[in-house]
């Protein structure tokens, strides 16, 4: 498992520049990494991204995403209200470490993209914010 997480971690350092495509009317949550380390994003968590034991399986099972540093991906959505949140990770020696996250909420239109953008690194925690108003 941690072979895998690893490997995952590794994936994300690359900045991601993945744009979703998905059925005529959605609205879409692009996410960029302005920090200096990896961050963990996921789109209304319940209580996935837990800082203080991640469970990776069910992160990523639940469509959480990693950006390296000046990273973006593209989430998919219906139109409506959305939360977003975001920690940063790093790999440390016999695993790794979660930052104190961060949640941003945004209202997302039909065809519509809203930006999130995060700020922060693994020892000062996430900073979320959004171009779109609650």
């Amino acid at each position: 498992m941690r072979t895998i997480l690893v490997a995952l971690l590794a994936i994300a350092m690359a900045p991601s520049l993945a744009e979703a495509r998905p059925a005529k009317g959605s609205s879409f949550i692009r996410v960029t990494n302005d920090g200096d380390d990896i961050l963990a994003v996921i789109v209304d968590d319940n209580g996935t991204l837990d800082t203080t034991n991640l469970d990776a399986s069910r992160f990523f099972r639940n469509g959480g995403r990693l950006i390296g540093p000046g990273g973006t991906t593209t989430f998919a959505v219906r139109a409506g209200s959305h939360t977003v949140t975001g920690a940063y990770v790093n790999t440390g020696s016999g695993g790794f470490d979660v930052s104190s996250s961060d949640s941003a909420t945004v209202t997302t239109r039909s065809n519509r993209t809203v930006t999130v953008i995060a700020t922060g690194d693994i020892s000062s925690g996430a900073s979320l914010t959004s171009n779109s108003a609650p």
